[in-house]
C-alpha cells in the first residue's frame, strides 16, 4: 500500500535571494579619432567614409553560443573592415547578407567591446599600370605586344636551373579565365611585363583550379563585384593611370581591393575552410591581367591564387611538408618566382611558385630530409664543443672547451646520477645552437631537367619539387622576416631579442645583433638596402647600418610595443633623406626623418681595425662562431632619434602600417583600416621622383 505525502507548504522552504547577474567587463572608451595629421611637409587628411569589406563580429546564425557585440559606432556590428578611401562593400554583402560575413568572423574574440579576428589583418600591395586606351604605344604599333616577345621584341630566356613545369599538367588555364572574373580582352593583349629573371609575365604558368567551380571543400565561397568587367574596361580610358591593388586577410576570407582608383567596392573575395594567417603579392608580375598572390593558413597550407582569372593552386597541401601555421610569406626580390614561408615551428622553407609538392609512390607521405639534417647538425655542434675542434670562423679561432668524455645527449646523467663530463647541461643546449644557421638544400632539384635521368625520375622524390631549401635559426619563435630590396640579405627577428642577418648568396649567418631589452617584433629594410629598422617590446625603434654592422640610432616615442615599420620609398626634403613610419600597441602613428650625415658616431665610439667585429659568440658563451655577435650598446653610445609626428589615431592597438605614394594606410587589431591622404605637394613630389626613377 502506497503512502501519499502532501507537498510541504511554500513557506516551509527559506526564500533565497535572486541570483545577481554576472558582472560585465567595463569597456574603456577610446580616444577621438583625428581627421587630420600635421606633419612637416603638410597636412594628412583622413577619408571620412567607412565602407564594408569584412566584419569580425560573429553572427548568431553562424557562430552559435556567442553573443552579438553591441553597436558602438565604428567598432560595432555595422562597421566592417573600416577602410576609408578605396575599400568598399562587396556586391550584395550588406548588413543583411549574413552568409557573406560568416568567413570573416571565424575565431574572433571580444576585447574591450571590440571583436578581434584570430590573426591581424595584413595587406599586400602591388602597383599596376594601365596604358591609355587607343594609344597602344610604339611597341604595339610594331607588333611587339603579341606572344612571348619582351621589350625590344626579344623573347625572354629562362633560368638554366629551373625545371620544365609544363610537363606536369596538360591543362592550359592561362588563356581561359573564369566567366565573370576575366579582365577585358584588350587588357589581356597588352604587352607582358619584362621580369628580372628574363621572362615576359604573359608566358608564365598560371594557377590551375577554378575558385568558382572547385569541387574541393578547401574553398567555400568565391564572389566578385558584379560590375568588375566594366570597371576594368574603363581603366586607361581617360589616359594612362596607375592604381594600387591590395590583397588582405580577415578570418577565413581573402579580399581584393583597390586604393587610389575609382572603384570603391571590394572587387573580389574568397572564403576558405581554414583561418588565413598572412598574404603576399608578387609585385614583379603584377599586371592588368595578372595578380599573383600567396595565402598562408593555420594548417600550413599555402594557396597561390589570381583574382583576375579566378583560379588557384595549393602548395604544401594538407601540411605535407610542414603542418604548423604559416606565420609570414615573402617573395624573393632577386628571383620573383621564389618565395619563403616561415612556420610556427621556426622552420623557413623556400618554394618555387610554379613547382608542385612531392608525389611519392603509393600515395605515402614523403620522408622529410631537413628535420634529420637539423638534428644531425645539432649533434655535430655538441660534439665539436666537447672536443674543442676548430670550426669555420675567423682564422685561428678554437672553442674554449677542451673537455672530452663519453658522448651522451646534452644533460644526460650516468648511472651514478652525475652529469657526463664534457657535455653541456640541459639548459645550455639552447644557448649552444641559438645562433647556428642550419641549412638544407634540395640536391635533386636539377634532376628534373636531366634527360638521362627521366626514366629513373620516379626514384627521385624531390626532383623539381618543392621545397628548394629549408633552414632554421635558433630555437625561439620567429616574429618577422624581411628581404633586403636588392635580394642579397634576409633579416630575421625573434622572441630571443636577436636581429639576425643572413647572407642569401653565401647561405650563412653574417651578423647577430642583440636588442636593448626584450623580444623584437618587427623589421624592415630601407629602400636602398642600407639601413635596417626594428621595433620591439622595449618600446624603442632601433636603426642599424647593414654595411657598417652597427647600431646607428634609437628612436624613442612609443609607449607600447612597436608592431610594424614601413619605409617611405621616396626621400624627404633636401638631400633626399630617409623617412619611415611606425605603429604600436599604444595606438600611435609616428613619422621618423633622418639623413645618413646626421647619424654621427657616438662620442665614445671605438673604431676597430678592418676585418674585426664586436665580441664573437664563441668568446662570450659556448657558441659556435658562425656569425659576428654585436651586444646591445648602452644609451649613451648611440645617437637618439625623435619623431617628427606622433599622434594617437586609434583606440585599439595598431598592427600594421603601409606607406604608399598617395596615402598612409593603418590597420588596428579590431580590423579598423584608415587611409590618410598625403598633402597635395607631397604627392606631386613623389610622382615626379617616381617618374625620374622610371626614366633612369
Amino acid at each position: 500500500m502506497d503512502m501519499y505525502l502532501p507537498p510541504p507548504p511554500p513557506q516551509f522552504f527559506p526564500r533565497l535571494p535572486p541570483r545577481p547577474p554576472p558582472p560585465t567587463v567595463p569597456v574603456v572608451p577610446g580616444p577621438e579619432i583625428p581627421d587630420t595629421l600635421s606633419a612637416p611637409e603638410g597636412t594628412y587628411t583622413r577619408l571620412p567614409h567607412f565602407p564594408y569589406v569584412g566584419n569580425p563580429t560573429p553572427i548568431l546564425g553562424f557562430d552559435p553560443g556567442r553573443p552579438a557585440a553591441p553597436s558602438s559606432g565604428a567598432f560595432g556590428s555595422a562597421a566592417f573592415l573600416a577602410a576609408p578611401g578605396g575599400f568598399g562593400s562587396l556586391a550584395g554583402a550588406g548588413p543583411a547578407a549574413q552568409p557573406a560575413q560568416a568567413g570573416t568572423s571565424a575565431g574572433s574574440t571580444l576585447v574591450n567591446g571590440v571583436w578581434h579576428p584570430p590573426h591581424p589583418v595584413r595587406f599586400a600591395w602591388a602597383s599596376v599600370f594601365f596604358a591609355a586606351k587607343g594609344a597602344g604605344g610604339l611597341g604595339n604599333l610594331l607588333g611587339m605586344g603579341k606572344g612571348e616577345a619582351g621589350a625590344g621584341g626579344q623573347t625572354g630566356t629562362e633560368y638554366d636551373d629551373e625545371p620544365d613545369f609544363a610537363s606536369d599538367s596538360d591543362e592550359d588555364v592561362g588563356s581561359t579565365p573564369d566567366v565573370g572574373t576575366a579582365v577585358p580582352q584588350q587588357q589581356q593583349q597588352q604587352q607582358g611585363k619584362k621580369l628580372p629573371f628574363g621572362k615576359s609575365s604573359s608566358g608564365l604558368p598560371r594557377p590551375r583550379t577554378s575558385l568558382r567551380s572547385s569541387s574541393s571543400q578547401f574553398v567555400t565561397r568565391f564572389v566578385t563585384m558584379e560590375s568588375l568587367p566594366k570597371a576594368m574596361a574603363d581603366k586607361g580610358r581617360n589616359g594612362p593611370e596607375t592604381v594600387r591593388w591590395a590583397v588582405f586577410n580577415i578570418g577565413k576570407t581573402v579580399g581584393w581591393g583597390e586604393e587610389g582608383g575609382k572603384i570603391k567596392e571590394c572587387m573580389g573575395r574568397a572564403s576558405f575552410a581554414h583561418i588565413v594567417t598572412t598574404v603576399a603579392v608578387n609585385q614583379a608580375t603584377a599586371a592588368p591581367d595578372r595578380l599573383d598572390a600567396i595565402v598562408g593558413f593555420v594548417t600550413g597550407d599555402i594557396v597561390w591564387m589570381d583574382f583576375t582569372i579566378g583560379r588557384y593552386s595549393r602548395i604544401n597541401k594538407g601540411g605535407i611538408l610542414n603542418s604548423t601555421a604559416v606565420t609570414a610569406l615573402h617573395f624573393d626580390p632577386s628571383k620573383p618566382h621564389h618565395f619563403i614561408a616561415t612556420f610556427a615551428d621556426n622552420t623557413i622553407l623556400q618554394f618555387n611558385l610554379f613547382a608542385e609538392d612531392p608525389t611519392p609512390a603509393k600515395d605515402t607521405a614523403p620522408v622529410l630530409p631537413w628535420p634529420a639534417k637539423f638534428d644531425s647538425q645539432i649533434d655535430i655542434d655538441l660534439l665539436v664543443v666537447r672536443d674543442g675542434t676548430s670550426v669555420p670562423g675567423p682564422p685561428g679561432r678554437k672553442l674554449a672547451s677542451k673537455r672530452r668524455g663519453t658522448r651522451r645527449a646534452a644533460g644526460q646523467t650516468g648511472a651514478d646520477g652525475a652529469q657526463s663530463e664534457g657535455e653541456p647541461a640541459a639548459g645550455e643546449v639552447d644557448e649552444l645552437v641559438k645562433d647556428r644557421l642550419v641549412f638544407w638544400k634540395n640536391e635533386e632539384w636539377d634532376l628534373a631537367n636531366n634527360e638521362r635521368d627521366k626514366k629513373e625520375r620516379e626514384k627521385y622524390v624531390w626532383a623539381g619539387k618543392n621545397p628548394i631549401a629549408a633552414c632554421r635559426v635558433g630555437r625561439k619563435g620567429l616574429k618577422a622576416v624581411a628581404f633586403s630590396p636588392d635580394g642579397k640579405a634576409l633579416a630575421i627577428v625573434s622572441d630571443d631579442g636577436m636581429l639576425r642577418i643572413i647572407d642569401v648568396q653565401e647561405e650563412r649567418l653574417a651578423d647577430t645583433f642583440e636588442s636593448y631589452y626584450g623580444p623584437l617584433t618587427c623589421v624592415s629594410w630601407s629602400p636602398d638596402s642600407r639601413f635596417i629598422a626594428t621595433g620591439g617590446q622595449d618600446d624603442l625603434v632601433t636603426l642599424y647600418s647593414a654595411r657598417e654592422a652597427r647600431v646607428v640610432a634609437r628612436g624613442q616615442g612609443h609607449t607600447g610595443y612597436v608592431t610594424c615599420i614601413a619605409w617611405d620609398r621616396v626621400g624627404r626634403g633636401e638631400g633626399r633623406g630617409y623617412r619611415f613610419a611606425t605603429v604600436g600597441e599604444d595606438g600611435k602613428l609616428l613619422f621618423w626623418d633622418f639623413t645618413a650625415a646626421s647619424l654621427h658616431r657616438p662620442r665614445h665610439h671605438h673604431v676597430r681595425p678592418a676585418g674585426q667585429s664586436t665580441i664573437s659568440l664563441g668568446l662570450s658563451r659556448p657558441h659556435l662562431p658562425t656569425a659576428h655577435f654585436h651586444p646591445a650598446p648602452s644609451r649613451g653610445q648611440v645617437a637618439r632619434l625623435q619623431p617628427v609626428l606622433a599622434r594617437v589615431i586609434e583606440g585599439n592597438m595598431l598592427t600594421g602600417v603601409w606607406v604608399l605614394s598617395t596615402s598612409i594606410v593603418t590597420v588596428g587589431r579590431g580590423a579598423e583600416v584608415r587611409v590618410w591622404v598625403r598633402p597635395a605637394k607631397d604627392v606631386k613630389d613623389d610622382k615626379e621622383a617616381a617618374g625620374r626613377g622610371r626614366k633612369e
